[in-house]
């Protein structure tokens, strides 16, 4: 696929989507940032973050899009859409009221079905879940990714690994294709029940991991992520100790607590990232996490990225408020260059398959006729009464095979004359093969020819073969001659 120069950068483009709380409001000034405020809908959500990036991609950029919040306050939800969206009657119960689909559909879903007017559409999903990588379109098996610690070249071979590691790839993930509006309900009916979940203080439903979503049009090769980052949290508020597991050594350990405390540790690593970003670091920390080591070509590649972060307005949480807005303060700063991925159309296509096709057959032409490594070489038939009885020290291409059961040789003709010097010498009125002088004289240029040239007694019989020796020889002596000018 071919690529265009290199667009100027593209800042980050950031989002605030404000969740409504009864009585509360948000600590002090939201900023310069693009706000969807409380009573903001999915479709209207959608129409202020989507636009810009669905058009990038459909004329053949790679995209991102991902969603930053602490735990409860909307993410998923403007992503993919509110628990248990996807349902089969709820898509039967919007198209009887005449919308293509449900209302509460999130900006992912919504995307999907645009991209899919101009075309199918490969998916996979990935969950990063403690630090690892599963597959969620393949009953969660666990993935590695290229650079990282339990990612070796023993176990997916060397092809997998970049010589400098420009990127991040993701061994054996499954894809999916979409073509129509089913096959997107199927994929978020599988996101939606594999994703790992659980309840704590702060949410019913808090996704304990986060989950990238890559969809690729074959048309351009152009990428689009959506990211649902998990949400940020405070032990002390989300943890209810109500379940427990222990370790290996015996210890009680909350997973819920080693759960959040991963949580944490991506994100943290996600902000200096983008930090290190900010700041134009000759040093970018990605190796720092999984994640970071997935998002390194959204950040910092071929990529035009977005992010929405979701607040609340509920007075409990102002901390956390503060915090996020300030992730989105530093993503402001953050720019990516971006390169157009052309596609070729249907014309194009088949003016290049019958260029091809006229060039595969010239070369059986030339093949043919000997231009694809000297003229074709014949192997001498076996005589019917056994092997050939030629003498190891027989100039082959100067004299014939044997064609009598006694071995006796007959000397094949060659051109007339001795416009090359050769004399020729005849018996019988018929013409023979340069004497024994001639054989002589490519013998020596043999001997004094340059390293690498081609022997000047090739096998080549009858009369082309004669003509081939003949002009051989004079190259051969005309570089001799020249070799020893030089030298003289």
């Amino acid at each position: 696929m071919s690529k265009s120069p290199r667009k100027p950068g593209f800042a980050v483009q950031v989002n605030v989507r404000v969740k409504p709380c009864e009585g509360g409001s948000l600590p002090g000034e939201i900023g310069s940032f693009r706000t969807l405020g409380s009573e903001c809908s999915q479709e209207s959500a959608f129409d202020t973050v989507a636009p810009a990036l669905c058009e990038s991609f459909l004329q053949g950029c790679n995209c991102t899009l991902f969603v930053y919040g602490q735990t409860g306050s909307g993410k998923t939800h403007t992503l993919f859409g509110p628990p248990s969206c996807f349902a089969r009657h709820l898509l039967h119960e919007a198209g009887q009221e005449g919308q293509d689909f449900p209302a509460a559909w999130g900006v992912f879903p919504r995307a999907a079905m645009q991209f899919l007017r101009q075309g199918p559409l490969t998916a996979s999903v990935a969950e990063v879940y403690m630090n690892n990588c599963f597959d969620l379109l393949n009953n969660r098996n666990q993935v590695q990714v290229a650079g990282s610690k339990k990612c070796s070249i023993a176990a997916h071979g060397p092809e997998f690994f970049s010589k400098e590691m420009s990127s991040f790839k993701v061994a054996g993930q499954t894809q999916m294709t979409l073509q129509n509006l089913q096959d997107v309900l199927s994929l978020m009916s599988i996101v939606d029940g594999s994703r790992t979940t659980k309840s704590h203080a702060i949410n019913d439903r808090s996704s304990r991991s986060h989950c990238i979503v890559t969809v690729t049009t074959p048309r351009t090769g152009g990428k689009f992520l959506f990211v649902d980052l998990a949400g940020s949290e405070r032990i002390a508020k989300s943890l209810a100790p109500d379940n427990f597991l222990a370790n290996s050594a015996g210890h009680v350990l909350d997973i819920r607590a080693e759960e959040a405390k991963n949580i944490n540790l991506s994100l943290t690593a996600l902000a200096r990232v983008i930090a290190a970003l900010a700041k134009s670091s000759p040093f970018v920390p990605f190796r720092d996490s999984v994640l970071t080591m997935m998002l390194k070509d959204s950040l910092a590649g071929n990529c035009r990225t977005a992010v929405v972060v979701t607040v609340s307005e509920d007075p409990q949480h102002q901390e956390e408020t503060i915090s996020s807005l300030g992730f989105a303060r530093l993503c402001q700063s953050v720019k990516t260059e971006v390169t157009q991925l052309k596609a070729r159309d249907a014309g194009d296509v088949v003016k290049v398959r019958q260029q091809l096709q006229q060039l595969e057959q010239q070369l059986a032409e030339l093949e043919a006729k000997g231009g694809a490594g000297g003229a074709p070489r014949t192997e001498p038939e076996p005589e019917p009464g056994g092997e050939s009885q030629l003498p190891e020290d027989h100039p082959r291409g100067l004299r014939g095979e044997p064609e009598e059961a006694d071995g006796a040789y007959r000397e094949p003709p060659v051109l007339p004359g001795s416009a090359d010097g050769v004399e020729s010498r005849q018996e019988g009125g018929q013409r023979g093969v340069p004497g024994e002088e001639s054989a002589a004289v490519l013998r020596g240029v043999a001997d004094h020819q340059p390293e690498g040239y081609p022997d000047p007694l090739p096998v080549h019989r009858g009369l082309e073969g004669a003509q081939q020796a003949l002009h051989l020889q004079a190259g051969c002596q005309a570089r001799v001659a020249a070799r020893a000018g030089s030298v003289g």
